[in-house]
């Protein structure tokens, strides 16, 4: 199940989304695999599920990310998505194996199957 569907499931009345940009592959912290344009793609996956559920409330804030470029442009892709000026088919779904997410969804599985259905 996916984080989408499990949010669905929930139906929250505001979305708060931590828009944060320590997962991106520049980012000399996190050495994580995002990219700027998978950012934006997350953003606006989760913009379609807030309208969908909660009529479009969404909050984003800003915090983490330590390389400055990355985090300039992962946060103007967020604000162009957020905006409408981007529509998610143009920015690429992530690739190839991510063995720390799949660690990391086994994990909140884990914890969060006793309050969804997931």
């Amino acid at each position: 199940m996916t984080a989408a569907a499990i949010l669905r499931q929930f139906r929250p009345d505001l979305i708060l989304l931590s828009a944060g940009f320590d997962a991106h592959k520049d980012d000399p912290i996190g050495a994580m695999r995002m990219t700027t344009p998978q950012f934006g793609r997350l953003t606006g996956l989760i913009a379609a599920v807030a309208d969908e559920c909660c009529e479009g409330r969404l909050v984003a804030v800003t915090e983490g990310g330590y390389d400055l470029p990355a985090l300039a442009a992962s946060l103007r892709v967020v604000i162009e998505v957020l905006s409408g000026n981007v529509p998610l088919d143009a920015l690429p779904a992530p690739e190839g194996p991510a063995p720390r997410a799949d660690a990391v969804v086994a994990a909140a599985r884990t914890c969060l199957r006793d309050f969804w259905t997931i």
